[in-house]
């Protein structure tokens, strides 16, 4: 049987391994000719698996015509010494830059940033150099004031300066030397530094059936705090509805700068310790509004009073639980009383150890576990459903996608972001589990993201897998600078 199973699996890898190099093949066409036709000298146009298999002259070519130094991807296809190399990352839609030197490829980067001079040695990527060389007759006087929180002024006078720019380009026969020469000069330069802000959206869960949860979203509607279905409501998990929780413990609406603050109502008998929430001004004196989320528990407490927990009131009928009130309730340990918070860029840790924390990280286009130190920041697209992150400045930002693996088992890789895609919606529920939505965009709740420590199918590799509540399918997204608690 397991022979059987490893033969179909070869067999799909195969075949879709022959339609991506179809595929791969006419996009190669396409920017080979761009590239080549656009370099002063013609450069060399490959993809990723000649890239990997740069040799210096293979048995049987005619290893003259690459002259020493040159790189050969096969018997008939070669660079020479620093002439430039283009090569097509198809899964990114993108071109690295390279040139050939002693049979091996050195990188420029991505286009279009990097550029390559054909032939420029001895370094093709960077055609030009510039010599600066600063003389000053005199003292240089700065002043530094801190005028606000962020906001620096700089005033820095310069009685006589005389510069000597020396620029040189590598296949140019001659240097040009320039003097300027300025007199006292102030230049005053005001520069405003912000941090911006950690938002996040906070999520938690009703079990109005047992194994079935609804899905509820922290929400402002008038001045009233509600929790709002995350799938049925259509203002929901916008970034209209997005928070930020401060150093000071305030709970910022971040459309509108009001805070979340606890109000003493006139309930009923049974609730009389109950308290209301709303939206107002904020004050970080005021002790209303200062809270603490607590990191095992994940609930959300008042900072004056730990015996009252943020609680979401979707105890009523069950066809109208779309929109209900939150209020501070006796803390109980009950799904509703538990918040996640979903950070719009974050990283996302894992609750399986090792011996050291292990978060969501990417090997080339593959999506595995590794180190949370070394690991990438990721960013939630609310709007979208989508989990993005950035392979490298130089390219386009690249989505957590889906796709089919072996039987019904289903990989997850990063691919160039497409919002109509399916395969590229997740969502992560208040339990800390990241799954697939449905076309009517509820979760899937049959499949989990999965870290496969156990090397069940591939050690490491992160993939869909049937959720069963182990840590390695829980995942929490971690700020730089980890909330008050």
């Amino acid at each position: 049987m397991l022979q059987l199973v490893t033969l179909v699996a070869l067999h799909l890898l195969a075949v879709l391994a022959e339609a991506d190099e179809v595929c791969e093949s006419t996009l190669l066409q396409a920017h080979r000719g761009r590239f080549e036709e656009a370099s002063p000298s013609p450069g060399i146009t490959i993809n990723s698996t000649e890239a990997e298999a740069v040799t210096s002259c293979p048995e049987g070519a005619e290893c003259e015509k690459a002259g020493n130094g040159g790189c050969w991807f096969g018997r008939w296809r070669y660079a020479r010494d620093y002439q430039c190399v283009y090569v097509y990352r198809r899964h990114y839609n993108a071109v690295e830059v390279f040139y050939c030197h002693d049979c091996q490829l050195i990188k420029c980067g991505f286009s279009p940033k990097a550029t390559c001079q054909n032939f420029h040695a001895p370094d093709p990527c960077a055609s030009t150099t510039v010599t600066t060389t600063s003389m000053t007759s005199s003292a240089v006087t700065t002043t530094i004031m801190t005028t606000a929180v962020g906001t620096t002024i700089t005033a820095t006078t310069t009685p006589t300066t005389t510069t000597i720019r020396t620029p040189t380009t590598t296949n140019a026969a001659s240097a040009t030397t320039t003097t300027t020469t300025t007199t006292a000069t102030t230049t005053t330069t005001t520069t405003t530094t912000t941090t911006p802000p950690v938002v996040m959206l906070w999520k938690t869960s009703w079990e109005y059936i047992p194994g079935h949860d609804v899905a509820g979203c922290l929400a402002v509607r008038g001045s009233n705090v509600v929790g709002v279905n995350c799938y049925v409501d259509p203002d929901c998990c916008t970034d209209n509805e997005l928070w930020e929780f401060t150093e000071e413990g305030l709970i910022v609406e971040t459309a509108t700068q009001l805070c979340l603050t606890a109000v003493e109502v006139e309930l009923n008998a049974s609730d009389a310790h109950d308290m209301k929430t709303i939206v107002k001004m904020c004050d970080a004196a005021d002790p209303m509004q200062r809270f603490v989320s607590n990191s095992e528990s994940f609930t959300l407490q008042l900072e004056g009073d730990r015996s009252l927990c943020l609680d979401w009131d979707a105890r009523g009928e069950v066809e109208r639980f779309e929109t209900y009130p939150v209020y501070m309730r006796e803390c109980n340990n009950t799904h509703t009383q538990r918040w996640l918070s979903v950070l719009k860029v974050a990283k996302l840790r894992t609750s399986f150890t090792d011996g050291e924390e292990s978060c969501l990280s990417f090997n080339n286009i593959n999506v595995e576990g590794g180190a949370c130190s070394q690991a990438p920041i990721w960013n939630w697209r609310f709007s979208t459903n989508q989990l993005w992150t950035k392979f490298s400045d130089d390219i386009p930002e690249l989505c957590l996608m889906r796709i089919e693996f072996v039987l019904s088992i289903q990989d997850v890789v990063l691919a160039p972001c497409d919002s109509t895609k399916l395969e590229q919606k997740f969502t992560i529920l208040a339990e800390r589990t990241i799954h697939l939505l449905e076309d009517d965009g509820s979760p899937g709740l049959l499949l989990c993201l999965d870290w496969d420590v156990e090397a069940r199918y591939e050690k490491d590799n992160v993939y869909m897998y049937y959720c069963n509540d182990q840590l390695n399918q829980l995942w929490l997204p971690i700020a730089h600078n980890p909330f008050r608690g």
